[in-house]
């Protein structure tokens, strides 16, 4: 492999993976909605549903501590098939899938 391209894909690794997610941006929260509605607000507000890796980092920072006066459970982008997405949970910074007609908390990002 040429080196420079292999200090290219070094970079971009270290780059991902230490990426700042203060830099994320978080709307209000929209309540709670299913998983269809969720997504469509988001793009409504030329936003989008965050992913898991950015609702685990910013709780791994505790960026997440003001929204559990909310509750605990967030929709995510991230879908398992036509009938189930996954959620993140704040009371241990996990996430499990649920049917996508449950209403559960929503934010978005962009």
């Amino acid at each position: 492999m040429n080196p420079n391209k292999l200090i290219l894909i070094l970079i971009f690794i270290s780059f991902s993976l230490c990426s700042d997610t203060t830099k994320l941006k978080w709307s209000a929260s929209l309540g709670k909605l299913t998983w269809s509605e969720a997504k469509t607000k988001c793009t409504e507000l030329k936003m989008r549903l965050p992913t898991l890796e950015e609702l685990k980092k910013s709780y791994d920072t505790e960026e997440l501590e003001s929204w559990k006066k909310e509750g605990n459970t967030f929709w995510t982008a991230n879908e398992i098939s036509k009938e189930r997405a996954y959620y993140f949970t704040l009371l241990n910074g996990v996430s499990f899938s649920l049917a996508k007609d449950k209403t559960i908390l929503t934010r978005c990002i962009w």
